[in-house]
């Protein structure tokens, strides 16, 4: 095996590293060391890696068009009622973005049930352990995005957007409640 790739041989993983979205595939062959990547859409960067513990990004933010006062809010509707079951008030977006150049997306986490008390708790590769400018999008409200980087190098992260200050151009609007934040509805 190539010196840099390091690790436990039955827990390295073949990678795609570039483009941009990583994708996973089989573990090594233990018997030939060799790694494999079937079913090939596209053409890319490839290594190998031994597979991270994932990391929980934990992410309190509320959407203004349906925040319902004292840190909740309502529940997205459609034409029968709740759009989502349970204790979802809507989905957003997660995205995290290179800290040295935002334009570069890293990983995109769609359809994030966000809970009537504006948390959320998402799992993430392992492989994310630098730091990120993270964006949260919605179909009805202005993205936001964090200030700064969020270092992601421990296995929990956790973000408020609980003050204008952490938000790139202060682009929350301050509700009734102590500290509560929302994304101004689009």
């Amino acid at each position: 095996m190539p010196a840099d790739v390091v690790g436990t041989e039955s827990q390295i993983y073949c990678l795609r590293v570039n483009p941009t979205s990583v994708v996973y595939f089989s573990a090594t062959n233990t018997a030939t060391d060799i790694l494999t990547a079937n079913g090939l859409t596209e053409f890319g960067s490839f290594t190998g890696l031994q597979q991270l513990t994932n990391k929980t990004f934990n992410l309190t933010a509320f959407l203004e068009g349906l925040y319902n006062g004292s840190g909740t809010m309502r529940k997205a509707q459609n034409e029968v009622g709740a759009q989502f079951p349970g204790l979802t008030a809507d989905q957003v977006s997660i995205e995290l973005h290179n800290s040295a150049a935002y334009s570069t997306k890293v990983l995109t986490v769609n359809n994030v049930n966000l809970s009537t008390t504006g948390t959320t708790a998402v799992t993430l590769p392992g492989l994310y352990s630098g730091s990120y400018y993270v964006t949260v999008r919605h179909r009805n409200s202005i993205e936001t995005t964090t200030a700064s980087p969020v270092s992601f190098a421990g296995t929990t992260v956790n973000y408020s957007f609980d003050a204008p200050a952490k938000a790139y151009g202060g682009n929350l609007l301050l509700m009734a409640g102590p500290g509560i934040l929302c994304h101004l509805w689009g």
